[in-house]
């Protein structure tokens, strides 16, 4: 995967392991839980032990690549798994680290992985943010920020607070729990982080404004989704999407405009919205338009809504890209999800050029997609699987066996019938058969009894 940099580098890369199996042994280097991970660039070496050091001083563990790391250790490994391991994650932003494509790489792991995110900046927002690309803006656009520049000793106790906070609810276990909505066949995830970007929005929203908060355009003007639809469009049951796009488009420049969002940017993003709230025939329906908007339990501004999907697609799109060093770990903790950004993600990484990318996007994807019954849905995850079982990559065609063994795909019973009797690798033809196995029913009993019976009659005959 590439050589470990020195120290004087501008930061550290994380190795990404490769996973065949769905639930992969604990690795023998597997770092300990700590409260809190603190990604940061080495040229900001000084300011990250001077957080640390306040951070255990209040009680909290922490984990850096500083301490945790030794002469010998896996240790790009080692920062991967930290990142998911740790309850909490602070990014400690300066001109050097906004600008390192392996801190960019570690804040789109924890947003996928479903960590509570704190960013800690060194510079005013202004200064941090205009060195900073798209992905990462949106991605801490919706997280809690603290700035060291002013008032440091305030500003601490503030974030401390905060940390203590969510540790005590990521201790006891306050999640939100999926929950399946009626009437429309297919199951929503609504991780943590959701629940977290709320929290952070909403801290925001009442902070008092000053020289180093966020620019008051980004805060949304909460006008709740219902409302919304209700003042822009009254009381029809769908609305044609170029017109939704339009309005919304108007109603959120500001928030666009404040994180630097070309036209083409917003053309793109709008694009995905629209596949999110399943636009048909150019028309969005009330319906899925609120679906849309509903995290957990509650029904969200249209503004927050959006800025969470665009956060949460920037970050997994980036967490993917070719260059990424953490794709493989990212890939291993997108069984949260089951949003159709998260699955056609997976859906095209079946198609990546690294084989093992394949093998553990398809057991993300059986994990991601094992909840959804929306038949197109199944339908388009079930042929991307299907294509695994072609691969030339034995570990392609087990783990494409696994997957849809998970998804107890019966359309896929002939291809693993296929590979169970002719495959020239037995741990193919073992996860097709389990595969088969967990399928069931009468097509798959009947398939087996058959297969099994002939092998019998031949093994008489070579006795004979």
């Amino acid at each position: 995967m590439g050589t470990a940099p020195s120290k004087t580098s501008t930061h550290h890369a994380v190795a990404t392991p490769v996973v065949a199996l769905p639930k992969p042994s604990k690795s023998p280097h597997q770092v300990d839980v700590k409260d809190v991970m603190i990604s940061y660039s080495h040229q900001d070496v000084d300011a990250m032990r001077k957080l640390k050091s306040m951070l255990e001083g209040s009680g909290l563990t922490v984990w850096v690549d500083e301490a945790a790391l030794t002469p010998g250790s896996v240790f790009l490994r080692e920062i991967g798994e930290a990142i998911v391991a740790s309850r909490l994650f602070i990014v400690l932003l300066s001109g050097d680290s906004v600008q390192s494509k392996y801190c960019q790489d570690e804040v789109s792991l924890a947003y996928v992985s479903n960590k509570n995110i704190f960013a800690v900046s060194l510079l005013q927002y202004d200064d941090v943010t205009k060195v900073m690309d798209l992905g990462m803006k949106l991605t801490l656009s919706c997280v809690q920020w603290t700035f060291l520049n002013e008032d440091t000793e305030n500003a601490m106790n503030a974030l401390l607070g905060s940390l203590k906070l969510s540790l005590s609810k990521v201790e006891g276990g306050n999640k939100e729990e999926n929950e399946e909505d009626s009437g429309q066949g297919e199951s929503d995830a609504d991780d943590a982080t959701n629940v977290m970007n709320k929290q952070a929005l909403n801290f925001r929203l009442h902070a008092k404004r000053s020289s180093d908060m966020l620019p008051v355009e980004t805060v949304p003007d909460n006008l709740m989704a219902q409302e919304f639809w209700k003042l822009k469009f009254g009381d029809v049951s769908e609305v044609e999407w170029a017109v939704f796009a339009d309005t919304m488009k108007t109603h959120m420049s500001s928030m666009w405009n404040s994180i630097h969002m070309s036209a083409k940017d917003v053309k793109d993003m709008l694009k995905l919205i629209g596949t999110e709230m399943d636009v048909e025939n150019g028309m969005l329906s009330y319906i899925n338009y609120i679906k849309f908007c509903k995290k957990g339990k509650e029904i969200v501004a249209l503004d927050e809504a959006v800025q969470l999907f665009a956060s949460a697609t920037v970050a997994v799109k980036g967490v993917f890209n070719i260059s990424s060093s953490v794709r493989l770990t990212a890939i291993k903790n997108l069984g949260d999800h089951q949003s159709k950004a998260v699955i056609n993600v997976l859906l095209d990484l079946l198609y990546d050029e690294e084989q093992d990318v394949q093998v553990v996007a398809a057991i993300s994807l059986a994990h991601a997609a094992s909840g959804i019954t929306r038949i197109k849905t199944r339908s388009t995850v079930v042929n991307g699987l299907l294509g695994c079982l072609s691969s030339n990559d034995r570990l392609v065609r087990e783990s494409g066996c696994l997957a849809l063994g998970r998804m107890k795909s019966k359309a896929a019973i002939a291809k693993l019938l296929h590979l169970w009797r002719n495959d020239t690798i037995s741990s193919v033809r073992e996860a097709a058969q389990i595969a088969i196995e967990q399928i069931g029913g009468e097509e798959a009993e009947r398939a087996m009894h058959v297969t099994k019976v002939l092998s019998d009659e031949i093994q008489k005959l070579k006795k004979n």
